[in-house]
Order: structure tokens, then sequence, then C-alpha cells
């Protein structure tokens, strides 16, 4: 019974889910996921513009999924977000990146896996452990 409670212990506590780091531009609450293309960027760059990101987007501080949650921090870097993509046209013999709508202006930020609050499952921590009283070894 011990080692059964020790690795219900191990598996609550101890397990994390590994993740790798993505970027995002946060504007208000959205985090628009997409990275423009190479050659955009390069233009936006030339054009003394921060980078483009687009859609779609995901809230900044996701839901609780097992245990873990995907929370987004901010950078001091800035970005241009445009919900449809950014998109390269010859104006006036003058390569520009275009939005179709007007491009909002926000901070490049890092996503991380953090670990949810354990309170919302204590209540199953506690019958778990309770059920041990009327158990002998």
């Amino acid at each position: 019974m011990r080692k059964t409670l020790a690795l219900f212990i191990f598996v609550l506590f101890i397990h994390q889910q590994h993740a790798t780091a993505a970027q995002g531009c946060l504007v208000g609450e959205l985090v628009y996921v997409t990275k423009s293309s190479t050659v955009i960027d390069d233009l936006l760059q030339l054009l003394g513009l921060p980078p483009g990101y687009s859609g779609p987007t995901e809230p900044r501080i996701g839901s609780c999924v097992n245990l873990n949650m995907k929370v987004w921090t901010t950078t001091s870097s800035g970005c241009r977000a445009c919900p449809s993509g950014f998109k390269v046209e010859l104006i006036n013999l003058k390569l520009v990146a275009v939005c179709d709508t007007t491009p909002t202006n926000g901070s490049v930020a890092n996503s991380s896996i953090i670990q949810c609050s354990l309170d919302d499952y204590s209540w199953a921590l506690g019958a778990f452990c309770c059920s041990f009283r009327y158990v002998r070894d």
C-alpha cells in the first residue's frame, strides 16, 4: 500500500511535460503565433519596422490541461500583428509589406509551460489519503 501511495504522489507532483518555447506577438490578451516569412521579415526590417506575426491567436494564459498550462510572457522587443498575414506587393516600383487591415503593434512574447494550481485537485488528494485510514498493513 505504501508503494501505491508513493507512486501516486510521484505521478501527481513530479511528472512534468516538456515543451519547447515558442514565440508570438502579444497584443492585448491575444497572442498571434504565426511568424511572417523570412522575405517579409527582411522587408519589414529594411523599412525599420519590427517583425510581423499573423493569426491564429491564442489566449495569453491558457486553460489547465493535464496539470499544465501555457503562459506567454512579454519581452522588450516590439512586433506587428496582421490578422490576415502580411503580403509583399510591388507599388510604384518598390516592394512593400502590406496588411489587409491596419497592423497592430505589440510585444514579442515567449511561451512557457507551468504547472496548474493543485488547489483544484485537493479534494481528490484528500479523499485518496483518507481511504488509507481504514486499511491496515
